[in-house]
């Protein structure tokens, strides 16, 4: 089982091409860093 921290981000990062925003756009309406979304996709990607 995922931790809730790693679930979380993992659907924020599936989440933003659907979104219709870019990257930079995505996390300020969700209110995330852009260097901790290319992090954590960086990490669930490699996964």
């Amino acid at each position: 089982m995922l931790k809730p921290d790693v679930a979380v981000n993992q659907q924020l990062i599936t989440e933003q091409p659907s979104s219709g925003l870019s990257i930079k756009q995505y996390c300020l309406h969700k209110q995330i860093t852009i260097s901790g979304f290319y992090l954590w996709r960086k990490k669930i990607m490699s996964a």
